[in-house]
């Protein structure tokens, strides 16, 4: 069995608060410690441990399992670092916001403790070299960003083809690089890394496993509710709490079904920030600096949630109507006394919806057997459709996604067309099951 570690910081939280923006951040003093037998390993050994759970896997020892469809070939490391407040945090927090990462996203997960206070469990994929990116931005992270320090769980996970390799690179420009350009860093290793090894060639030909991560991510948070965007899906500030107090109201806690719906925007890079509540994206909207998640690429994904009906909902900030060319920055968040509550009630159905959402932690899990792209999460919102969850919107919550995408990449058609056919028989399989048949349905028809 697999011994789960964890970072040790020696620093204490007052040192991290003096650090200014823009100056380098002092190197904390890390360690890997073996939380069973009390055993420090040095950094340089990171890579070893690794190794040793690659060689167990191929010993046949267990690891840990992910349901009736654990992903073969793979080894799951899980709580590297344990958030410091973590066991406080998913016992005081209804939900846990799970997510999963490649290497060259892993700067996103300093923006969701801007906007979220609650627990965060994280799941990165570190093939081959990969790791060295991954602990080096989590080192950064970890020394910067006392919400990451206190709220955030990382776990490692790499097929066993591809198994962590220590690399010599000198990090020489680390100091370079203060704790608001944790992007920039990100980018710095990764142009570093290029070339390195041979392996990385073969590496192309992988098909990243996403829901594996996400079920790895989510098993790891306890919590009575589970709530699973992409690591660069940024929630609006200021509605974790509303959140938390909605999940805890006695008549959301009744309804044992019900998934509650988080719409996602694609927000133009011409913007200066996200908006900060929902009266401002409405005015991102109408001045075409927003625009619905994949309205471009893939529109079903979220033409089941109906969001002309909830963008109807709100209100343009006043005195804005006119001002086309200036970004908004000033909207005022909700209120203190405002409430979160559901909108409507989704009582349509539409193929290949894959909307974000809350639920209770006993929800369907992620097909494992859907990996690279497409299909990854609409195949589980299928089973959760045909298992009988009810889906209802919330009024004021939604993501952020920088960037607007106006087409799928060539070289994952492939992947797509797979996922498709895969699709396809998972209907008939999720269907016998559940020992339901349904009829095939028009979009948007009710169910």
């Amino acid at each position: 069995m697999f011994v789960h570690l964890f970072f040790v910081f020696t620093n204490k939280d007052d040192q991290y608060k003096k650090q200014q923006r823009k100056q380098p951040p002092s190197q904390p003093k890390i360690t890997l410690q073996n939380s069973l037998e009390g055993e420090e390993v040095g950094l340089e050994e990171k890579f070893g441990f690794l190794r040793t759970a690659q060689k167990e896997l191929q010993e046949g020892t267990d690891t840990l399992k992910h349901g009736s469809r654990n992903l073969p070939g793979h080894v799951t490391q899980a709580f590297v670092h344990r958030g410091d407040d973590w066991d406080n945090l998913v016992s005081s927090w209804p939900v846990c916001l799970s997510t999963q990462a490649s290497v060259d996203l892993l700067f996103w997960v300093g923006e969701h403790v801007k906007t979220w206070s609650g627990p965060v469990s994280v799941a990165v994929y570190v093939p081959d070299s990969d790791l060295y990116v991954a602990m080096k931005m989590i080192e950064m992270m970890l020394s910067c960003n006392a919400g990451v320090r206190k709220q955030v769980s990382f776990h490692l996970i790499y097929p066993a083809r591809f198994p962590p390799k220590g690399v010599n690179i000198q990090d020489s420009r680390r100091l370079e690089f203060g704790c608001d350009q944790l992007e920039m860093y990100n980018e710095y290793l990764l142009s570093e890394m290029n070339g390195t090894l041979q392996s990385r060639v073969a590496m192309q030909h992988l098909l990243y496993p996403q829901n594996l991560l996400r079920n790895v991510a989510r098993d790891s948070c306890k919590t009575d509710y589970v709530f699973t965007p992409d690591v660069d899906m940024i929630l609006v500030p200021g509605i974790d709490h509303h959140i938390k107090s909605f999940l805890n109201r006695a008549d959301t806690k009744q309804c044992t079904r019900c998934a509650f719906v988080i719409p996602t925007y694609e927000i133009s890079t011409e913007a200066l920030q996200n908006p900060v509540d929902k009266a401002e994206l409405l005015w991102f909207l109408k001045n075409k600096m927003a625009r619905r998640f994949h309205i471009k690429t893939f529109k079903p994904n979220q033409a089941n949630s109906h969001l002309k009906l909830w963008e109807r909902s709100g209100k343009e900030p006043k005195g804005k109507k006119d001002k086309q060319n200036q970004v908004p920055g000033d909207s005022l968040m909700m209120e203190a006394n405002g409430t979160l509550k559901v909108l409507y009630d989704i009582t349509t159905w539409q193929n290949f919806w894959e909307p974000v959402y809350m639920a209770p932690a006993d929800v369907p899990r992620f097909d494992e057997r859907f990996v690279g792209y497409g299909c990854t999460r609409s195949s589980q919102v299928y089973e959760m459709h045909v298992s009988g969850f009810r889906w209802r919107m919330l009024n004021d919550a939604f993501l952020c996604h920088r960037g607007f995408q106006d087409k799928r990449a060539r070289h994952l058609w492939s992947q797509i067309n797979r996922n498709f056919k895969l699709y396809q028989d998972f209907k008939r399989e999720v269907e016998a099951r559940y020992g339901v048949q349904l009829k095939k349905q028009k979009s948007s028809a009710e169910i």
